[in-house]
């Protein structure tokens, strides 16, 4: 994968200052999210607005299933 490919993948680095593009040396503070991440972040925050385990309301119960689906994949994957 090439580096502009790669920056790519994080739209905190679009913006560009004159004479060159942004460097991010803050990690400490925080890491840039890759959009990837953004968007499953946003998928979650539509249509799982409600904590998993702590409530019977669909949307705990939707959320708790996708908890348990990730973790059990999760666990495959690791062996």
């Amino acid at each position: 994968m090439s580096l502009a490919r790669l920056r790519s993948e994080f739209p905190a680095l679009a913006p560009t200052r004159p004479g060159g593009s942004l460097a991010y040396l803050d990690s400490a503070c925080m890491s840039l999210i890759p959009r990837a991440v953004l968007e499953a972040m946003e998928e979650y925050y539509i249509r799982f607005p409600g904590c998993a385990g702590r409530s019977r309301h669909r949307f705990s119960t939707a959320a708790a299933e996708h908890v348990d689906a990730a973790r059990s994949a999760f666990g495959r994957w690791f062996g």
